[in-house]
């Protein structure tokens, strides 16, 4: 999934590169790193998860994690894989695009707070 990102965005680069801005760089930034804040999430809940430090409390999540902890890892990452690469697809044309994009990297810095918290608690 990763790979099919790095190439849609190594293509959209190539093929509009007189177009690239640095608005665009800012762009492929900002889906970049909600994509890696989705990883570090998914990997510290599992942690969490596994040692009986915390519980799930999405009970969809919750359910994909208490059935396999790979399961919940894929589905978690394709869930903002895909939803990111939407609102790429239509961050110049829709304005609820741009707003999805700031509303996702905002709860996704707090939950990496939350997560700190939890990790610096059981670690320290």
């Amino acid at each position: 999934m990763v790979g099919l990102m790095l190439v849609a965005i190594m293509l959209h680069i190539t093929t509009s590169q007189r177009q690239t801005t640095r608005k665009n760089a800012l762009v492929i930034g900002a889906i970049l790193s909600l994509n890696i804040m989705s990883a570090l999430d998914a990997f510290s809940t599992i942690f969490l998860v596994a040692n009986d430090y915390s519980s799930e409390m999405n009970p969809v999540m919750n359910a994909l994690i208490e059935r396999s902890y790979l399961l919940f890892l894929t589905v978690k990452i394709s869930i903002t894989i895909i939803a990111t690469l939407v609102c790429w697809h239509y961050y110049d044309r829709w304005r609820t695009a741009r707003t999805v994009l700031r509303l996702f990297s905002r709860v996704y810095c707090a939950l990496m707070a939350w997560h700190c918290l939890l990790l610096s608690s059981v670690l320290l």
